[in-house]
């Protein structure tokens, strides 16, 4: 199976570039099948690939705490190891809130 080259890392510079970027990672996520691969990795991945100063951002993150286990997930993912959840934290970041008593 062939590897695909990574997406260039983000540019910082240009935060509204974010949507376009996370569109291009998520092909290549599709791609090199990370999905299957435990959160960590996934999470892992998204950061290195970002670049540099993402993980200062990321460790900039809070989570929620980690669930309970229970009989129905007796392991559950830690909240800052799980890639839609990041993903979405980085989108929080990324793309302005509007504020639309304003517009």
């Amino acid at each position: 199976m062939p590897k695909y080259h990574s997406p260039d890392p983000f540019d910082f510079s240009k935060p509204a570039s974010w949507p376009d970027w996370k569109s291009r990672f998520l092909r290549y996520h599709t791609l090199e099948k990370l999905k299957d691969e435990p959160g960590t990795v996934q999470v892992s991945a998204l950061v290195y690939i970002m670049g540099r100063q993402a993980e200062s951002i990321y460790n900039s993150f809070t989570f929620d705490p980690r669930p309970e286990a229970t009989d129905d997930v007796p392991n559950p993912a830690n909240p800052s190891d799980d890639f839609d959840t990041v993903m979405k934290k980085f989108d929080a970041y990324f793309v302005p809130r509007k504020n639309t008593i304003h517009e």
